[in-house]
């Protein structure tokens, strides 16, 4: 029994995702949340249908900018 269709794979697991960054105090998952990313990416090339840009990398941002506000400025 399927509950969504292919190709949405990515797109839940980037939902998944953006949940994290309403979350009080949760700095302690970003480099669980980075790892994650850099291995969804890693296997996005997989999926049938894949987007051209990273559904992951918008939802990270939010996170990161929400609750790691000083190593995201060491990034700039």
């Amino acid at each position: 029994m399927k509950i969504w269709t292919p190709g949405e794979e990515l797109l839940i697991a980037a939902s998944l995702m953006d949940l994290f960054a309403p979350l009080p105090h949760s700095a302690q998952f970003a480099e669980q949340l980075v790892d994650c990313t850099l291995q969804l990416e890693s296997i996005m090339h997989r999926y049938e249908k894949a987007p051209a840009i990273s559904p992951f990398r918008e939802p990270l941002a939010r996170f990161l900018n929400r609750h790691c506000p000083s190593e995201c400025s060491l990034l700039t």
